[in-house]
């Protein structure tokens, strides 16, 4: 079918823009990056990616869910160990959760911009040692000055937990930033993330 053709275009088209932004974030180039962002941002509009943050996500293809989650008789504690999975699309980390109440899936997405932009507060608010929580790094704002929505924040947060790059130190207690700095870590971690497809 040409439409089914017409959008592996436009998805090709997206990877080609997100591997061309990742080689001007490289080279410090960020007025290229924005707009190689915005650009693939309308590409994977066009072909057909949900622009919404708080929808709940369709689940994914069976060949990626885990069989613990597929069977019907799966007892909710395993579906619980689970969650989160992070994923990539496009310039958004992915963080995709189990809700409890709805008894499904959600995601949450931040930009990539959000990510570096909550890498570089931890950085800070964490240096040499420090205890530091969620609410010292609220409000952010990004290059333009604009605020950062605070469940991008604790998106990326929550995506850095998993990479050990922070470390939370109890429940209430707080987060210390790990031997390696959030920016180095996650400049390979992101490229070793799947692509999120739902």
């Amino acid at each position: 079918m040409k439409w089914q053709k017409a959008l592996d275009l436009l998805r090709n088209c997206e990877e080609g823009l997100r591997k061309l932004g990742a080689e001007a974030f490289a080279e410090g180039d960020y007025v290229s990056v924005n707009r190689i962002r915005d650009a693939a941002t309308l590409v994977g509009s066009l072909a057909g990616d949900p622009a919404t943050t708080h929808s709940p996500a369709p689940a994914g293809p069976k060949t990626a869910t885990p069989k613990a989650i597929q069977s019907q008789g799966a007892k909710p504690q395993k579906r619980r160990e689970q969650y989160p999975r992070f994923f990539r699309r496009g310039d958004e980390l992915v963080k995709v959760g189990w809700s409890k109440k709805e008894r499904k899936e959600y995601n949450h997405r931040a930009p990539r911009a959000a990510v570096d932009a909550t890498a570089t507060a931890i950085a800070r608010v964490g240096a040499n040692g420090r205890l530091f929580n969620g609410d010292a790094l609220l409000p952010m704002k990004n290059a333009n000055g604009d605020t950062i929505p605070d469940y991008q924040v604790y998106v990326a947060l929550a995506w850095f937990k998993e990479l050990r790059v922070v470390e939370q130190r109890g429940v209430r207690a707080g987060y210390t930033v790990g031997a390696e700095s959030p920016a180095s870590a996650i400049g390979v971690a992101w490229a070793a993330l799947e692509q999120w497809r739902g």
